[in-house]
């Protein structure tokens, strides 16, 4: 049976000096700022401050996804234990008694299907790790749940690998298109003003100062008419855009070559800054990777400067491809890395974007033979 609790008299509790009312967190990643406020839980004023407080030291620097959804799973705890535990008025009172109980609630709404398993696991966890931060500060326990939902990722068939032979391919395609497009990059100031590539560069650079905007072949304008005339004889959009700066399609190689250099997930590197690379005092010629990882927070690499594919050297092409693109951005996104002209009538040039990703590499596979079963 659930354990009354009873307050033999109302007590008015005073805040704790650790507790604060409201925070605004910052995403390291990409700047992005996520204001927390107390009176948003649905618990008593003490529990709410003190896990607004935990909240904030837990989460300060995280992802701007990871805390909206933490502190979306965070204000639903707080509604359960509003409803169910109506008596629960100080912060002491959340004991493990309360944790089981919601794990209960949580797998009757897994079998309701208004949650998945692996959510509610996650979401578990939250919860409980923030309030056992909150009665750390006030040198108070709580005894944890290891693991309130068994079996979690162990079902279903294993994740397939790539083969060390469709590696290989991977890695050939990307070296090739990265020493392709570095090299028209490179070579874009010293094409013949009358051949198709320099004749539809020398048009881009009068009429958008160097920038392939995204509706640039709109059949509305005039100017676009003329530019898309000039791309037909080029015979590729992407080939004229990629010579003057980034796009969706020219960061795709670079990301996988990156990605594999570092072992980072992909889309943890798309969200690199510019300062992501620091040398190595101590090493000539190594330098430091950094980037952040959702709820990993910072990660770094070590790699030396070996060759025109290295990690280093990789990161210095995307900067200076990237770099056309700076005065076309908004402010809050020009400290990141991977900046590109998207793709389609509705694009937009800004950061590289997990839907990109998506769309970009399967066009890139399938342009390179790259599509069989593995």
């Amino acid at each position: 049976s659930r354990k009354a609790y009873v307050l033999s008299t109302p007590v008015a509790v005073e805040p704790h000096f650790l507790d604060i009312q409201c925070a605004t967190l910052v995403s390291r990643p990409t700047g992005k700022t996520f204001l927390v406020r107390a009176h948003d839980l649905a618990t008593s004023d003490d529990i709410s401050r003190a896990f607004t407080s935990a909240f904030t030291r837990l989460f300060d620097g995280k992802s701007h996804q990871t805390i909206a959804s933490a502190w979306s799973g965070l204000a639903q705890f707080t509604t359960y234990v509003e409803k169910d535990f109506d008596e629960v008025l100080r912060l002491e009172q959340i004991d493990p008694l309360v944790f089981e109980h919601y794990r209960h609630f949580l797998r009757s709404q897994i079998g309701k299907n208004v949650i998945a398993l692996r959510t509610a696991h996650k979401r578990f966890n939250m919860v409980q790790t923030v309030a056992a931060e909150a009665l750390r500060s006030r040198d108070l326990s709580l005894k944890c749940l290891k693991n309130p939902f068994p079996g979690v990722g162990r079902a279903g068939s294993p994740k397939a690998h790539l083969s060390t032979d469709n590696l290989r391919r991977i890695l050939a395609a990307a070296k090739k298109d990265v020493t392709d497009i570095w090299s028209r990059f490179c070579s874009r100031n010293d094409l013949v003003p009358e051949s198709p590539l320099g004749e539809a560069i020398g048009f881009v650079r009068e009429t958008w100062d160097g920038v392939v905007p995204p509706r640039a072949t709109s059949r509305d304008d005039g100017r676009c008419i003329e530019f898309r005339r000039l791309t037909q004889r080029v015979r590729s959009l992407d080939r004229v855009a990629s010579s003057l700066h980034a796009t969706r399609d020219s960061v795709i190689p670079f990301l996988i070559l990156i990605g594999y250099h570092t072992a980072a997930n992909i889309m943890s590197l798309a969200q690199m800054r510019r300062d992501c690379l620091v040398a190595d005092d101590l090493i000539p010629g190594s330098f430091t990777i950094r980037w952040w990882k959702g709820r990993s927070g910072q990660q770094s690499v070590m790699r030396s400067d070996t060759s025109a594919i290295s990690a280093p050297a990789l990161i210095r092409q995307v900067l200076a491809m990237t770099e056309p693109l700076l005065p076309h951005v908004e402010e809050a996104e020009r400290a990141s890395l991977f900046l590109v002209r998207g793709i389609g009538q509705a694009a937009r040039i800004g950061c590289f974007s997990s839907e990109m990703w998506r769309d970009g590499v399967r066009a890139w596979a399938k342009r390179h033979g790259l599509v069989d079963g593995n």
